[in-house]
């Protein structure tokens, strides 16, 4: 539980600084929605979970958002709905 706190700490800190110039990345609640900053969350600590080997190694957050950005705004809003799930595998392989 305290290693898995630590975890998350990690990669809050790491993913609040995502593109802070992008508010499609926004963290802040107060200023509008945080979907996409949720997801980012979500699929680096799943990934982190996943390996254990590897963990959450700071700078994955860099790679991973660019990933998802562009499939978040797919033409096709059929595939954007499903750019976590696709981020997720991109990043993975």
């Amino acid at each position: 539980a305290e290693r898995d706190a630590h975890l998350v700490e990690e990669i809050e800190k790491d993913a609040r600084r995502t593109f802070p110039h992008l508010h499609f990345f926004n963290n802040d609640a107060t200023q509008g929605v945080t979907t996409h900053y949720e997801a980012l969350r979500r699929m680096l600590y799943i990934y982190a979970k996943l390996n254990p080997g590897i963990r959450y190694v700071q700078g994955m957050n860099e790679l991973l958002a660019p990933i998802y950005y562009i499939f978040a705004h797919d033409a096709d809003a059929a595939f954007a709905a499903h750019a976590e799930s696709d981020a997720f595998h991109c990043f993975t392989r």
